[in-house]
């Protein structure tokens, strides 16, 4: 739940769980689950590129530096990493790729998209927005990227793709291995 801009006295409680201004995040934590309630409340520093803040949990407070793993000049960062916009012939519709490696060349991705569709009793079209769609990498062949979507109520999708030799431009194609594609571009340009 997003609340509006945030000043020093700002004061947040179980009706107001979650706030975010664009730099500063406050979470009020009290969910009922086995984790104990905290608070977070960090601010994001672009030119440094970290989160500093403080945590509060069980009646003591830290303080709190979140910054992104430095290789240390040992891994040399995946062709692959990066954000894609989809290419798609429908307006309106976004469609990007996320993929992010961890210190240690572990390569994590999601997807970003909007689904549509006309319900044929009602002639009415819906649209659907998915942002975060994890997506597994399965394998990684020499040249290429697999990447698999898996939900519960749906046949397990996977995305075979090779990246273009200028590493501008991702090209593969989605199956579920029984012929069926998923609402998804096969081709994504580099953005970032």
């Amino acid at each position: 739940m997003v609340r509006g801009s945030l000043d020093s006295s700002d004061t947040i409680g179980p009706d107001i769980p979650t706030q975010f201004d664009g730099q500063r995040l406050r979470i009020n934590f009290s969910d009922t689950t086995d984790l104990k309630p905290f608070v977070l409340d960090i601010t994001f520093s672009p030119s440094k590129n970290i989160w500093t803040g403080t945590w509060s949990r069980a009646g003591q407070t830290f303080d709190v530096v979140l910054e992104r793993p430095s290789t240390n000049g040992f891994l040399k960062p995946s062709g692959f990493v990066g954000d894609w916009e989809g290419e798609t012939n429908i307006s309106g519709e976004t469609r990007s790729l996320h993929i992010r490696e961890s210190q240690d060349g572990i390569l994590s991705a999601w997807l970003d998209r909007t689904t549509s569709g006309t319900d044929p009793r009602t002639k009415t079209v819906n649209s659907n927005q998915r942002n975060g769609e994890f997506l597994r990498v399965y394998a990684m062949p020499s040249e290429g990227i697999i990447l698999e979507i898996a939900t519960a109520v749906a046949p397990i999708y996977r995305y075979r793709g090779r990246l273009s030799e200028d590493q501008q431009a991702i090209t593969g194609s989605w199956s579920d291995g029984s012929g069926g594609g998923l609402s998804a571009p096969e081709k994504f340009r580099r953005v970032m």
